[in-house]
């Protein structure tokens, strides 16, 4: 049995583990999910069993995972228990669960029945609907998330978009699949522009996936231009990092607002963007060509 929470009380207080979710939140989360089941130790102490998990927008994928341990956020859904057991003794809720969109909008539903995770009772409800749950968001909402460009671009921007890609599929090997690139940028002081850039080439080998490097194509400067330069001089803190990946029949353009990793040595990030690409989508990959 469910029911929406009710009572001015209570639903202060879940306002409140609203504010506090939403704040432990990983960095490009679009929606948190958290499931607490509710009981009474032996003693007679409440304790919390609880699943706290985000789906997140990595830019060229989503990524869902548990959101860490947080003390307040517990305390506050006990005291959440603790207001319902007051309004309606021997009646409190045993699960919640709580879905928190990016804008702050929410929903959640109440339980009465016993606990299942606390028994040792792993099924559908307890545990395999969330262990889905970023299955049924591929589902509703595409494998990955949308470009977010922050900003208009202009005609002749996306015809020089257009061009770019134009050249990289010319210069790409027989067999490709798809091409990752990923390029940052940075004003200096001195309002001069630094760069870095990397991509690879993801092709179908003997029947396999592989994923190659290969030199910059022939044209790709002249063509590229001082686009990149643009687009950041036009951000407010100077920095904006691109990923491309072109298909042979579609692309998708990402921009983010971010320091430069590249231009000061750290390599991790585009390395897990570009360079582990094949490893970190080889199902959608092996989709793509068929296999």
């Amino acid at each position: 049995m469910t029911s929406a929470v009710g009572k001015a009380g209570q639903q202060e207080q879940l306002d409140r583990v609203v504010r506090r979710f939403a704040e432990v939140a990983p960095a490009g989360w679009v929606r948190l999910v958290g499931n607490w089941e509710a009981y009474a130790e032996p003693a007679g102490e409440l304790t919390l069993d609880y699943l706290t998990l985000a789906v997140v927008d990595a830019g060229d994928r989503w990524q869902y995972g548990q959101v860490g341990y947080d003390e307040p956020l517990y305390d506050l859904v006990a005291e959440l228990n603790r207001l319902a057991a007051a309004d309606a003794p021997g009646h409190a809720w045993t699960v919640l669960d709580l879905e928190v969109d990016q804008d702050h909008t929410f929903r959640a539903e109440l339980g009465y029945d016993p606990p299942k995770r606390a028994r040792g009772i792993h099924d559908e409800e307890s545990m395999g609907r969330f262990e889905t749950y970023l299955d049924r968001w591929v589902a509703e909402h595409g494998s990955r998330p949308p470009g977010r460009q922050g900003r208009d671009v202009t005609p002749e921007q996306q015809s020089t978009l257009d061009e770019i890609v134009t050249v990289y599929r010319d210069a790409a090997p027989d067999g490709w699949l798809r091409i990752v690139c990923r390029w940052e940028c940075e004003l200096a002081p001195d309002g001069l522009a630094d760069s870095a850039r990397t991509h690879v080439v993801i092709v179908v080998e003997g029947g396999e996936l592989a994923q190659v490097q290969f030199p910059s194509p022939d044209g790709l400067t002249f063509v590229r231009g001082d686009w990149h330069e643009e687009l950041t001089r036009a951000t407010a803190g100077g920095a904006l990092s691109v990923d491309l990946l072109i298909d042979r029949d579609d692309y998708v353009l990402t921009f983010t607002e971010e320091p430069s990793k590249m231009l000061h040595g750290d390599w991790a990030d585009s390395d897990r963007r570009v360079h582990e690409y094949l490893d970190r989508h080889r199902d959608e990959l092996a989709a793509l060509a068929g296999q």
